[in-house]
């Protein structure tokens, strides 16, 4: 049954609405003249509404908090599953839910970017291919699409409606090929475009959706007053930075990259290390994709990760935040373990006999686990990883970062949903495990809450 909210209700408080989801959605919109934010569909386990709930609809909880005459906002919504053995939030019975990790189609919008480019730059695609296999021989779903669409700013919200999730940070996909353009003037071109469409479309249009800024790497003092004009000046979290690309100068442990780091710290915004574009990792002449995409997201993440630690990137910039995204969770026992035991017998020193790499009475592993600790080093997971729990045992839980990846993996909302059931589910995690990488590391990473 649906239910009408009075427009004018403006006090604190809670609603509990027997109701389905359309017409909830409806009457949320009414209230708040905005997007709806219902952040969680739960079941109830009081006694006297349980029998009733199993044989009707879902029930649905949203707080409602007090605002200025005139304001126009989302309400306040929190997260949960009301069973005992998944992690509360609060004392409320609410977990909150926060997507580190999800894609837009730029490529499918190009008409839509093009007008961001100066005159005379209008072309078809603003990034090269990914790569030689990412598109080809794939099998092509029914509908004769690539699989996944190109969602807008309300069909995102829609998605994060119907999965519980209370906001989400999104990266490109064309745009994962940054690193690939080699002409550093339309890689400073591209990208600048790229962001204000991104803001326009996306960030501008609702708070529940964040953007991540794409850099030219290719130019390092570009990048980081690009960086600087997308977090002051458009709202971005931060930046991505693409795992491989022809147009990369180094790792990202070079001395190049500092000033990049240098603004992140001033800024006091995230790095997002992503995997997507795979050349030049030992693959390149593979002939079918799949072990491409199994081994190039975490070979090309683990790569950075370790050139950042060992020339001693983090305790350069000791307030720099780093993500390492898309290569899943299990890549970190077997990077600690390699370069734990790397470190002991391969230890080196400079021209002028300085230790290169974390400091001595340290060691790699320990350093891992420290920058973890200090909330500074964190990795993203794929959902369905069944690793996840030995990863989170040997790394730590305040790593670990929760990623829809839709639409590129999950391609409806009703698959993702699921596979979050599941992992809420999952008896080798423990409550603090699951409410760490499900919110609190993606807060404490990206350091935004919805405006």
């Amino acid at each position: 049954m649906g239910m009408e909210l009075d427009t004018d209700l403006l006090s604190l408080r809670t609603f509990l609405v027997v109701c389905d989801e359309g017409s909830f959605a409806k009457a949320a919109r009414k209230l708040w003249l905005s997007q709806p934010a219902i952040s969680a569909r739960i079941r109830c386990t009081d006694v006297s509404t349980n029998s009733y709930l199993n044989n009707r609809q879902p029930l649905y909880i949203v707080q409602h908090r007090s605002r200025p005459s005139g304001e126009v906002g989302e309400p306040q919504a929190y997260a949960g599953v009301g069973r005992s053995s998944i992690p509360q939030h609060d004392g409320r019975g609410m977990m909150q839910i926060i997507d580190a990790d999800g894609h837009i189609s730029e490529r499918a919008r190009g008409d839509e970017i093009r007008k961001y480019l100066p005159r005379g730059n209008a072309r078809d695609a603003l990034f090269p291919a990914l790569d030689h296999l990412h598109t080809h021989f794939l099998r092509a779903p029914d509908d004769g699409s690539l699989g996944f669409g190109s969602p807008d700013a309300a069909e995102w919200v829609e998605f994060l409606d119907q999965t519980s999730i209370d906001w989400s940070v999104v990266y490109p996909t064309a745009g994962l090929a940054v690193g690939r353009i080699v002409a550093v003037d339309w890689a400073i071109v591209a990208c600048r475009a790229y962001n204000n469409w991104l803001h326009e479309q996306y960030v501008n249009q609702t708070p529940r959706v964040k953007g991540m800024a794409l850099l030219p790497v290719q130019d390092p003092q570009a990048a980081a007053a690009e960086l600087q004009r997308a977090v002051k000046e458009l709202g971005m979290l931060g930046a991505m930075l693409p795992s491989t690309g022809e147009g990369i100068k180094a790792h990202y442990g070079d001395r190049i990259y500092w000033p990049v780091y240098e603004e992140a710290e001033k800024l006091g915004c995230a790095l997002a290390i992503h995997g997507g574009c795979h050349h030049h990792l030992g693959l390149d002449s593979f002939s079918t994709y799949y072990p491409v995409h199994a081994l190039g997201h975490p070979f090309g993440v683990m790569i950075q990760c370790a050139a950042m630690l060992a020339h001693g990137i983090f305790e350069r910039f000791p307030r720099l935040r780093a993500g390492f995204l898309e290569g899943g969770a299990t890549w970190v026992p077997f990077f600690l373990d390699r370069m734990e035991r790397s470190w002991h017998g391969h230890t080196q020193v400079d021209v002028h006999g300085e230790y290169i790499g974390p400091n001595p009475k340290e060691g790699a592993a320990q350093q891992f686990k420290r920058l973890v600790r200090e909330g500074r080093l964190f990795v993203g997971f794929d959902i369905d990883d069944e690793g996840l729990g030995y990863a989170i045992q040997r790394g730590g839980r305040e790593s670990f970062l929760f990623a829809s990846d839709w639409p590129h993996e999950g391609f409806d909302a009703k698959t993702v949903r699921h596979e979050i059931d599941e992992l809420l589910e999952r008896e080798d995690l423990t409550d603090q495990d699951k409410e760490a990488i499900m919110a609190s590391n993606a807060s404490r990473f990206y350091s935004a809450t919805p405006d």
